[in-house]
């Protein structure tokens, strides 16, 4: 395994870290909401709103942790199949400047 393989593989760990971390922080995920509702401590309308604000959070959160994810492995089959053809492409041409030369 190369050094920037180990990277990328220590960077995505951390990316799905994060991804965890969101999850659980997401106050409705851990009920805080409901408390803070039973103590009289914020109204509905408050509730609604760190509702809101905390599913908009984890989806924002989710999407950030998919883009990074993407830019540090983008070893997908699709991604494979296009490098396989363009280094085919590639090798093809100069093939063919090889053949020109030669004329």
């Amino acid at each position: 395994m190369a050094v920037s393989e180990g990277i990328e593989s220590e960077d995505l760990q951390s990316l799905q870290q994060q991804r965890k971390k969101a999850k659980h922080l997401d106050t409705l995920l851990n009920g805080r909401i409901g408390e803070l509702l039973l103590t009289n401590v914020i109204t509905r309308e408050m509730a609604s709103s760190l509702i809101n604000d905390s599913a908009n959070a984890a989806s924002i959160t989710k999407n950030l942790v998919d883009i990074a994810t993407m830019l540090y492995a983008p070893k997908d089959a699709l991604v494979n199949a296009l490098d396989d053809q363009n280094a085919a492409l590639y090798s093809a041409k100069l093939e063919s400047e090889e053949v020109d030369s030669r004329k």
